[in-house]
């Protein structure tokens, strides 16, 4: 993937029918993905990073905070040579955003965060602009009835 000089979340995929999902990153620092309600670059409301820190911590937040959930778990460190898969999964029933670690939704390390109510999650983002990172998102997982 070609360096972003701009700085901003590229490639929107909507989410807003499902309810979890499978990324493999791989890079030494700074997989970034963001969580928007709309499609506006710079608008992400939840942010996640992985590897931060030169690969030291993974760490959520929303757009008007510092990192409030992180972790300083070497599970959650990202490897330049390889992908390395984590999931994410929310509720519309529930406030709670889970991220973690493996290739299993739901299970293996994790991290949590409230989101707030008024939010919907309807696309999510990647973002590459600090150092090269890969993403591989797959396409579509759900493990939930939604209605």
């Amino acid at each position: 993937m070609p360096k972003n000089s701009d700085k901003t979340f590229t490639e929107f995929h909507n989410v807003q029918y499902q309810n979890s999902k499978m990324i493999w990153i791989k890079g030494g620092n700074d997989g970034v993905i963001g969580l928007f309600n709309e499609t506006h670059s710079n608008n992400f409301v939840y942010e996640i990073v992985v590897g931060g820190g030169g690969n030291t911590w993974t760490g959520a937040r929303s757009k008007a905070t510092k990192f409030k959930t992180f972790t300083f778990d070497n599970y959650f460190v990202l490897e330049p040579e390889r992908f390395k898969a984590f999931w994410l999964t929310w509720s519309e029933a529930s406030l709670e955003v889970v991220f973690g670690v493996g290739n299993q939704i739901g299970s293996g390390q994790t991290i949590r965060f409230n989101r707030d109510p008024t939010f919907t999650l309807k696309y999510l983002a990647l973002y590459d602009g600090f150092d090269p990172v890969s993403y591989i998102l797959e396409l579509q997982c759900s493990k939930e009835d939604i209605h």
